[in-house]
């Protein structure tokens, strides 16, 4: 027998043999989870404004303001992995005269710290002597939780729950029986994550005197789950 005549019989039993599986009905299933848990970390961003004519003077003006901020926060128990510097910056000020033509008048620095509080009885409390140390606001109070991944076994499974209790009702919608999972995937955990809850439009400024109460409400961890199931 020759080579090509080989082939042949080797392509013919391989064609056969594709043709003769039977054909697998598949249904695929897209399905979230979420759950709501109480937040155990809170963010604040405190910021320190200070401008002068002369760039030296603004920046050891800011430079001591945020050293006694940071004296503050120490005091308070917050620990130095917890402060971090968010954004830093040196910039020339400019006004308009009367012919729009820009005037410089001086420089403004702005350091903004992100800063990690875990015990809520004292976010007004810091807030309040940060101000009085001299930081210009605070804003974006966001609640969250520091560990997502110690809660995302519980969400998952209700996302695999909830996917099959679906895909039983399609499949029987359908007159047919739901077999066993053949393919599950996930989203990326970076798209499995806890909402934050943000306290919205909240910039607490020097001019502004009194106190407040924050409730931190809940934070909600969604997980998104693809399973293909078998019908029979």
């Amino acid at each position: 027998m020759s080579r090509i005549q080989a082939s042949i019989i080797i392509i013919g039993l391989a064609i056969t043999s594709i043709a003769a599986q039977p054909e697998i009905r598949t249904l695929a299933i897209h399905e979230s989870a979420e759950i709501y848990v109480k937040p155990d970390l809170c963010i604040l961003h405190i910021s320190v404004f200070t401008h002068d004519k002369d760039k030296t003077q603004a920046f050891d003006r800011n430079v001591e303001i945020m050293s006694q901020v940071r004296e503050v926060l120490k005091d308070n128990g917050i620990k130095p992995e917890d402060i971090k510097s968010l954004n830093f910056q040196i910039q020339r000020s400019y006004r308009y005269d009367k012919h729009d033509n820009r005037v410089p008048t001086g420089h403004n620095v702005v350091h903004e710290l992100k800063v990690k509080i875990r015990n809520f009885s004292k976010i007004v409390g810091i807030s309040e002597q940060v101000l009085k140390a001299g930081a210009s606001s605070i804003r974006n109070i966001i609640f969250t939780v520091e560990n997502p991944k110690l809660l995302q076994a519980e969400v998952r499974s209700e996302a695999m729950k909830s996917a099959k209790i679906k895909a039983l009702e399609m499949a029987e919608l359908a007159g047919m029986k739901l077999g066993k999972p053949i393919v599950v995937s996930e989203f990326n955990p970076r798209d499995s994550r806890f909402t934050e809850s943000i306290i919205p439009k909240i910039t607490i400024r020097t001019e502004e005197t009194g106190s407040m109460a924050l409730d931190p409400g809940e934070v909600k961890l969604t997980y998104t789950i693809y399973i293909t199931y078998e019908l029979l």
